[in-house]
C-alpha cells in the first residue's frame, strides 16, 4: 500500500523533488534522456529490481525511444495520481478501517521510510506487521520465503486471532 501523502515519506530526495511537479509527457521524456534522468533511472533500477538478480545498467543505456516513452508515460501517470488523489479523504477513511490487515515492509526500504509503514499500522490498528530485513522495497518478490509463513498464518487465521508473529522468519519444518 502507498501511505497517504507519500511525498513526505519518500526516502530518496531526488525522487521526492521530481514528483513534486506535474510533468507534461514531452518534458519528462526529455528529462529521462539527460544525464540526471539516466541517474534517476539507474537509482530506480536499484530500488525496483529483484535483489536476487544482477543490476542491468547496460539495459538502461540501450533504452530506445519507444521503451523510454513507456517508462516516462508510467512515471507521468504515477505523478498524476500523486497530485490528483484526495489524500485527506484517504486519511479519514483509514482512521475508520476495521478489517484485518497485514502490512509487510522492509526495515531498510530504499523508497519509503519505515516510519511511514509504522504510522500506517498505528492508523489501521494493525496487529500484523511483518518486518523483513534486506528484502528491499518489493519484499514478496525478492524473498517470498521470508513472508510466506506469516502470510499463510494471517490468511488462515480466524478474524480477531492475534497469534501472528511480528517478525519474518521461516518455520522450522516446512
Amino acid at each position: 500500500p502507498l501511505p497517504p501523502r507519500p511525498f513526505r515519506d519518500f526516502s530518496w530526495e531526488g525522487l521526492r523533488q521530481l514528483l513534486r511537479f506535474r510533468w507534461p509527457g514531452f518534458a519528462l521524456r526529455f528529462f529521462l534522456r539527460s544525464q540526471r534522468g539516466r541517474q534517476l533511472l539507474q537509482r530506480s533500477e536499484e530500488i525496483f529490481r529483484n535483489v536476487n538478480e544482477p543490476l542491468s545498467y547496460e539495459r538502461l543505456k540501450r533504452l530506445d525511444r519507444r521503451r523510454l516513452g513507456l517508462v516516462s508515460h508510467a512515471l507521468e501517470r504515477f505523478v498524476w495520481i500523486l497530485h490528483k488523489e484526495d489524500w485527506s479523504r484517504w486519511e479519514e477513511l483509514l482512521k475508520h478501517w476495521n478489517k484485518e490487515t497485514m502490512i509487510i515492509y522492509d526495515e531498510q526500504d530504499p523508497l519509503i521510510h519505515y516510519t511511514a509503514y509504522e504510522n500506517l499500522g498505528r492508523t489501521l490498528k494493525c496487529e500484523n506487521l511483518v518486518v523483513t530485513q534486506g528484502a528491499g522495497h518489493i519484499s514478496p518478490l525478492n524473498f517470498p520465503q521470508m513472508i510466506t509463513w506469516d502470510l499463510m498464518k494471517f490468511l488462515l487465521s480466524v478474524p480477531g486471532d492475534s497469534s501472528s508473529s511480528n517478525t519474518a522468519k521461516e518455520p522450522a519444518n516446512v
